[in-house]
C-alpha cells in the first residue's frame, strides 16, 4: 500500500493546529506483460485490516508506546502496567 503524507502546522488563519494529510491507495500497480509483449501495468486491490486485525493491531501499537516511555523515563513501570488494565 502507497502512502503520502505531511503535516500541517498552521490552520487557515495562521494559527497552531497541527494536523496530518494523508492519500494512501487502495491497492497497488504492478508492471508486466500483455498477450503480445507489451509493458502494461495492473491494479491488484489491496483491502485493510478487519475488525479483529485492527484490534490486534491497537494493542501492539500501546505496548510500544508504553515500553518506550518506561526505557525514555517519561513514565515509571509501574504507571506503564496499570495503563495496561484499561479498557481504552
Amino acid at each position: 500500500m502507497a502512502q503520502l503524507h505531511f503535516v500541517q502546522r498552521f490552520g487557515e488563519s495562521l494559527n497552531l493546529h497541527v494536523h496530518t494529510h494523508a492519500v494512501v491507495s487502495e491497492g497497488v500497480f504492478r508492471a508486466g506483460r500483455d498477450f503480445f509483449g507489451r509493458p502494461r501495468l495492473s491494479f491488484k486491490p489491496c483491502f485493510g485490516p478487519n475488525e479483529v486485525e485492527t484490534r490486534v493491531l491497537e494493542e501492539r501499537i500501546r505496548r510500544r508506546i508504553l515500553r518506550r516511555f518506561v526505557r525514555m523515563g517519561a513514565m515509571p513501570a509501574e504507571t506503564a502496567e496499570e495503563m495496561l488494565l484499561w479498557e481504552n
